[in-house]
């Protein structure tokens, strides 16, 4: 079953950097058809870190 875009508000954590995202994102799963266990943002999407960083990206 193909993975579907998701739109997302949540606070990640890509590369060690924990930050807000709000964008575009492929839900991570242990399986099709459990609960996000993360986000895995695509698209365009911005992502705020707690560092006061900030990356916009499509």
């Amino acid at each position: 079953m193909a993975q579907q875009l998701e739109n997302v508000d949540e606070t990640i954590t890509i590369k060690g950097k924990t930050g807000q995202y709000t964008g575009s994102a492929y839900p991570v799963t242990a399986t099709a058809w459990s609960t996000p266990l993360g986000y895995d943002p695509h698209g365009r999407g911005i992502m705020r870190y707690s560092d006061g960083s900030v990356y916009e990206g499509q």
